[in-house]
Order: C-alpha cells, then sequence, then structure tokens
C-alpha cells in the first residue's frame, strides 16, 4: 500500500487542482493544503532517494517523482498567482531541464501532465484560454529546444550538472591483482582495467540493471575476488567475498548459467552487498577461459529491481558482454605481457652498457648482481665461481643470503651444483617447492617460490660459474624472462673472461714475471705515494738499494738459466722478508729495492743484515757442484739523508757503490752519523 501512496496522492491531487480547490481568492482550505503538503514531502522523499543513488525501478515508481515535481509546480503557481507568461516560462523551463536530463520514460508524463493539466483548468473556467495559449505555445518552444539539444554535448552537460543518481550509482571498483605482470606492465593493466569498467557500465545501462560485477574465483580458494564492477547500491563489500552462498552456491551444481526473476530468499543475496533487499531480478554467468591459469574461472553475475523474466535477448546480451570481458582480459594480459619482455630488453640493454664500462673483476660481480635484481625485482641474487674443488659464492645480496659468501659447494651438491654439471638452468619453469636444497642439504629457503639456477657459460664451454636469483612470489621467473638472464649469464660469463684477462695484464704491467716481484714501474709510483705519507705523518722512509755482487761472471760461468734461478730465489727471500706495508721491486738487471715505510736507519740496517746474510748462507748447485753468492747493500733514510724521490735514489745508490768499493757482501749507509750494527 505504501508503494502507491505517491500515486494515489498525485491522483487526489490531480482532482483538486481541476476542481478549484485552489482557486480562492481566500486561499485554498485546510484539507487543500493538507494535500500540498503531502504531495510535498513525497516528491522530497523521491528527491532524496534520488541523490542518495538508489536505484529506482523501471515501473510507475521512476515517474512519479516527476510528477509530483510537475503537480507541485501548478499548485504553487495556482497558490501564489503568478502572472501568465512569467508561469508559462517557468513550466517551459522546467520541461527544457527534463527533456535535456532524463530519459524518454521519465521526461513523458510531465511533458502531458503539464499541457493536460493547464487545460482540464482552462475548460473548468479557473483559466483564459488566451493565456493557455500563450502557456502552450512556450511550453512547445521550451520542449522543442530541449530535444533538439538532448542528443548533444549540452545534454552530456546538463546530465553531469543535473542528474545526481546517475554518477551516485555508477561505482566503479578497482580491479583486483591480475596474474602475469610486476611494475612493468602497470599501464597495460590500467587501461584494461578501463575497458572492463566501460564494458560493464554498458551492460547494466542496457539491462537497466543496479549492478554488475566481474568476480574471479580460484580453486581450493572459498572467496572471490573483485575484477571489475559498476554498483547502483553504496553497502558493498569491498574484498572476501563469500564463495559458495546464493547465486555461487547455485552454480557448484554444475551450471554454467543462472536466471532468476523474481529473486527470492538465497538467490537475492548478492555477494557484493552487505545487506540483503532491493533485488527483483538476477543472474549468475560461468566464464570460463582456456587461456587463463589452471582452476580459475570468472562470474559475471548482475541484478536489477524489476522483476520481470529475463528475456532470451538480454541473456544474449549478457553472454556476449561475458565473452568480451574475457577477450579484453586476454588482450590485457598480452599487451601487459609484451610490456614486460620491452622492459626486460631495455633492462638488458642497459646491463650491458653497464657491463661493458667495467672491467675489474670485482666490479663485473657488482654490476652482474645489480642488473639481476633489477631486471626481475628479485629479493635473492648470489654469484658463484667455479673453483677446482667446487664453486665459491663471491656475491650473495638479500634476505639468507650473507651467511654463504664466501663459502666453497662442491659440485655434486644442490640445484646450483646441478646447473654447473648438466649445463642446463633449473629448476624447470623457474619454480620453486621449497624442499630441493639450493647450495647444500643445509639451504633450502622454504620462504621462496620463484627459482632460477643460470650456469654462466659462453655457447659449448664450461661454465665458469653460476648466477643464482629467486623470490617469495609465485610465477616471477616467465619464460621471458628466464630467456633474458640466460643471455645476460652468457655476456656475463664472457666478461669475467675477459677481467681474468684484464687483471693478469695489470698484474703483468706491475709485476716483474721473472721474480713475481714488482717491477721499477710500481717502484716509482709506490717511492712517490710512500713520500707523500711520510711528509703528512712524519715517519722516516727507509730505501735499500741491493746489487748481486758478480752477477755477470756468475751468468758467464754457469750460463743464463742459472743466473735466473739465482734472481728468482733472492727475490723470494726479499719477499719474505718485507712486511705488507713494505714494497719489495726488481730495479732492473742485478738491481732490487727495498721500500719500507715507517722504518728508521737502525731497523733498515737490521733488516739488510738479515737479508744479506741468508743469501750468503744460501747454496745453489751447478751439475752437482756448490756455488755461492752474495749482495751488496746501500741504505738511504727520507728525510734525513734527502729531500725528495730522486735524491733518495741517488744517495741509496752512492752507499751501494761504497758498499762495492769496500770489498762487497756488505751493507753501506749514506748518513754519515748512522749507527753502526
Amino acid at each position: 500500500m505504501l508503494r502507491w501512496m505517491p500515486l494515489l496522492t498525485l491522483v487526489i491531487g490531480l482532482f483538486a487542482l481541476v476542481s478549484g480547490l485552489y482557486e480562492s481568492p481566500q486561499g485554498p482550505p485546510w484539507y487543500g493544503i493538507l494535500i500540498a503538503a503531502m504531495l510535498f514531502f513525497l516528491a522530497l522523499a523521491d528527491l532524496s532517494v534520488r541523490l542518495s543513488g538508489r536505484p529506482l525501478d523501471k515501473g510507475l515508481r521512476s515517474i512519479q517523482g516527476p510528477l509530483l515535481w510537475s503537480l507541485l509546480l501548478i499548485l504553487g503557481f495556482r497558490i501564489t498567482d503568478f502572472s501568465a507568461p512569467v508561469e508559462a516560462l517557468l513550466y517551459s523551463f522546467f520541461l527544457f531541464v527534463l527533456l535535456l536530463t532524463q530519459p524518454s520514460r521519465i521526461f513523458s508524463p510531465p511533458l502531458l501532465l503539464i499541457p493536460a493539466a493547464q487545460g482540464l483548468l482552462a475548460l473548468a473556467g479557473h483559466l483564459s484560454l488566451r493565456f493557455f495559449a500563450v502557456q502552450l505555445v512556450l511550453m512547445l518552444t521550451g520542449a522543442s529546444l530541449g530535444w533538439a539539444l538532448a542528443g548533444g554535448r549540452g545534454a552530456a552537460f546538463a546530465r553531469t550538472l543535473f542528474n545526481r543518481s546517475n554518477a551516485a550509482t555508477r561505482q566503479p571498483l578497482s580491479p583486483a591483482p591480475v596474474r602475469s605482470g610486476g611494475r612493468t606492465g602497470v599501464s597495460c593493466r590500467e587501461l584494461a582495467s578501463r575497458s572492463l569498467e566501460m564494458k560493464l557500465e554498458q551492460l547494466r545501462q542496457c539491462l537497466d540493471l543496479t549492478s554488475v560485477v566481474l568476480l574471479r574465483s580460484s580453486s581450493g580458494q572459498s572467496r572471490l575476488d573483485i575484477v571489475s564492477g559498476t554498483f547502483g547500491r553504496q553497502e558493498l563489500k569491498r574484498s572476501g567475498l563469500a564463495l559458495g552462498t546464493g547465486l555461487t552456491g547455485a552454480l557448484e551444481t554444475g551450471m554454467n548459467d543462472l536466471w532468476v526473476a523474481p529473486a527470492r530468499g538465497a538467490l537475492a543475496s548478492m555477494p557484493y552487498y552487505d545487506s540483503p533487499g532491493d533485488v527483483g531480478g538476477c543472474f549468475v554467468l560461468r566464464l570460463d577461459s582456456q587461456d587463463g591459469p589452471v582452476g580459475t574461472s570468472h562470474l559475471l553475475i548482475g541484478d536489477r529491481l524489476e522483476e520481470q523474466p529475463w528475456t532470451e535477448r538480454e541473456k544474449i546480451t549478457a553472454r556476449n558482454c561475458g565473452e568480451n570481458l574475457l577477450l579484453t582480459m586476454a588482450l590485457g594480459d598480452s599487451v601487459a605481457e609484451l610490456a614486460q619482455e620491452r622492459d626486460s630488453v631495455r633492462h638488458f640493454c642497459s646491463a650491458l652498457r653497464e657491463l661493458n664500462g667495467v672491467m675489474e673483476l670485482d666490479a663485473v660481480f657488482d654490476a652482474t648482481v645489480k642488473v639481476a635484481r633489477s631486471i626481475l625485482d628479485a629479493e635473492f641474487v648470489t654469484l658463484s665461481l667455479v673453483e677446482e674443488q667446487g664453486h665459491r659464492v663471491v656475491r650473495a645480496e638479500g634476505d639468507d643470503a650473507a651467511a654463504l659468501l664466501g663459502k666453497l659447494y662442491a659440485v655434486e651438491s644442490g640445484l646450483v651444483g646441478q646447473a654447473l654439471k648438466f649445463r642446463k638452468t633449473l629448476p624447470a619453469g623457474g619454480k620453486y617447492p621449497g624442499a630441493a636444497p639450493v647450495f647444500d642439504e643445509k639451504q633450502l629457503f622454504t620462504r621462496f617460490r620463484s627459482l632460477l639456477v643460470i650456469p654462466l657459460q659462453e655457447e659449448d664451454c664450461p661454465p665458469v660459474g653460476v648466477l643464482t636469483v629467486a623470490s617469495g612470489s609465485s610465477g616471477l621467473f616467465t619464460s621471458a624472462a628466464r630467456e633474458i638472464l640466460e643471455l645476460l649469464a652468457s655476456q656475463v660469463a664472457i666478461k669475467i673472461d675477459l677481467a681474468h684477462s684484464h687483471d693478469q695484464l695489470s698484474k703483468m704491467a706491475r709485476i716483474d714475471a721473472l721474480t713475481g716481484l714488482s717491477n721499477r714501474g710500481t717502484f716509482e709510483q709506490a717511492l712517490e705515494k710512500m713520500m707523500e705519507r711520510s711528509k703528512r705523518t712524519g715517519a722516516p722512509l727507509s730505501l735499500l738499494l741491493c746489487d748481486i755482487d758478480h752477477f755477470k761472471k756468475v751468468n758467464d760461468t754457469y750460463g743464463h738459466p742459472f743466473g735466473d734461478e739465482v734472481l728468482r730465489t733472492v727475490g723470494a727471500i726479499l719477499a719474505e722478508e718485507v712486511r705488507a706495508i713494505d714494497l719489495a721491486a726488481r730495479y732492473g738487471g742485478e738491481e732490487f729495492v727495498l721500500l719500507l715505510e715507517d722504518c728508521d736507519i737502525s731497523d733498515a740496517y737490521r733488516l739488510a743484515e738479515r737479508i744479506r746474510i741468508r743469501i750468503a748462507a744460501r747454496q745453489f748447485s751447478f751439475e752437482g757442484r756448490p756455488v755461492h753468492v752474495s749482495m751488496s747493500f746501500g741504505l738511504a733514510v727520507y728525510p734525513a739523508d734527502a729531500e725528495g724521490g730522486k735524491m733518495l735514489i741517488d744517495c741509496a745508490d752512492r752507499a751501494l757503490y761504497r758498499a762495492k768499493e769496500r770489498g762487497r757482501n756488505r751493507v753501506e749507509l749514506w748518513a754519515l752519523s748512522a749507527v753502526s750494527a
């Protein structure tokens, strides 16, 4: 009965108007005012429903508001006694706004009611025919103007400005995360989400639905995720939608679709509303995609207030829309994967530039780990190099990685060892169940769900190492990501080989090949740096220049191979005697030089004597005969003996010359005030 109250009051008010109840100069009686008040409050209630965003059905309830507004407008003009032209203009403007903002089923009744009511008033003698004619012309003019603008941009602006119910009822939800992606495909998925929302809104308007929602369910889960939707009610659930109740429970019997009208009981309970009610008809369609993950399906659910049975045309429209939604999601996934591959290629090119910009081995290791983490956004990265006894972890970043750094593992142990042995990327598909040992049986990393172990190798060459990446997220390492990493691994293998060669060349440029000591160039650079430190700290710097006595005679008598053996032995003794902060170098031919930091003349002299005694006591053998050699030393100290590097070398050289003059196999000091041994 309450549902028909507005229309019943409308009929009573129209009868009271035509009967002349509001034409008395003294004003309407109390019951006339009561009728007008009832019309006002009913119109206000209808307006509040529309502004709140609650949908109205397609029946009389959807047009009762405009009818109430129209009758109230007429009553107001009759009570206030407006002039006929002003009254006609206001009627014209009212009809113009309705035509511009409302569909035909909404604006048609007022378009008929106002002229009809004015005509009845004219026939009853309450309105002159001349004024009625003027009003009719103005109303037709306003209606014609509204009709002309209804399909243009003016309609869109007016609907945005006036039709609050349309804006309030269309409530899109942010889409739930969908498979395949990561940060590289965000923009593509946003576009796909907007496309889904637009298609759902089109379906909502086409079938005059209250809400329409696309849900996703996965096998083994008891909840539904909202992919997209547009809603006409405010009381919505945002997450944790129950699976297996109401409409979704009906589909568990094996049905692919269900159409309900009128909806009663559990079938009227929508999974996305917090409270039941206001559901006249509903449907649910199961949408299964062959391209989606195994065990995943989508549900398209809609509801409306109208209780009329669903027509075949409406069912076909909904099914076609569902198939279109699947195609849109598949296309969005494909575009997102392409975008991810594009970003991976971009990262790879950037990685090659970074790798090509470094030569030292440590820099290659650092660049490799940095690139691997940036390409895949991996949480765990290690780099291992092959050694004779196995493989050693030289870089490790991420949770649980620090404990691995520097450890040596057998080639046969764990997935890393298997990848090295079989020269293949493991495990297949990049999925890690958390049960297989990675480095050895003690390292399971149960929290990881994605894992790739990639050998560092050049085509058919043996691996030089292995790159291990892992993450707690599932499905992170796609086939495209695996190909990129394998290509990166081959480039890293080449770079490691080049870095080894570069290190060897650098070492050759710094080291004397025969003795293994530093060469003259390295000595000159070290002398400059050590003297700078000596200036800053005030600590003495001692220089010992030493020469093998009669070395030319040794070469001439026993041959150059024997002479080379003597040079190597002397070099080894010098390397053993100096400290880590000192420098031993081959100065040229049979000459050697020692740089002793923070070492005064007494300590330097004692060191030189110890070395001299060791060399003199060393017995060489040539064709069964013993051979002995000796060595002479010249010592100078900075800053006591010299002011610069050249002068310090010259002082030590003169001291060495004095040692040779005085019989060789001795240590001579340049300083005249030197302490005796």
